[in-house]
């Protein structure tokens, strides 16, 4: 008699946060600065200094699918990681069982965490500021670290057997 195994009740609960992490894709990652940034021109010659104001204009999104680049790469793979580990986990022979697979998802949530952070230091431009859909999947992003790493370190994945 074949055993088929079900997924653990963290292994939905990753999938489902990656889910979020996924729709978090479209949601506003960048807002302008409060203030207009002031800029001062010192001349060579040592006289009066010009001041002026820096606009910016943008024809683009400010959510995470419009201006993500590699960490919006890395968002949509820890995403689809997620939820096909609770896909995968049905059947004879669980794939989250095996010892290199319960790596991948924390080395990948880790990296994920570590791009959002630096998104998050490192505004594509001056005038941006982090919004609350970038906070949010970084957020998103440390839960799924945590759970698929106390899973990966515990050495097994605790699925119910059924």
């Amino acid at each position: 008699m074949t055993r088929v195994s079900r997924a653990a009740p963290w292994t939905w609960v990753v999938a489902g946060l990656g889910l979020v992490l996924l729709l978090l894709l479209f949601a506003d990652w960048f807002d302008f600065a409060p203030a207009p940034r002031t800029v001062y021109e010192i001349p060579a010659d040592g006289g009066s200094h010009d001041s002026y104001s820096i606009s910016y204009f943008t024809t683009g999104d400010l959510d995470g699918w419009g201006t993500g680049g590699v960490v919006r790469i890395a968002v949509v793979l820890l995403s689809i990681l997620c939820m096909a580990r609770a896909v995968l986990s049905r059947g004879t022979e669980p794939v989250a069982r095996r010892p290199v697979a319960r790596l991948v998802l924390p080395v990948t949530a880790l990296i994920t965490v570590g791009f959002l952070a630096a998104r998050i230091a490192w505004t594509p431009d001056d005038l941006l500021v982090a919004s609350w859909g970038l906070w949010a999947s970084l957020a998103v992003a440390v839960a799924i670290l945590l759970i698929s790493g106390m899973q990966a370190v515990a050495g097994r994945q605790p699925a119910a057997d059924g």
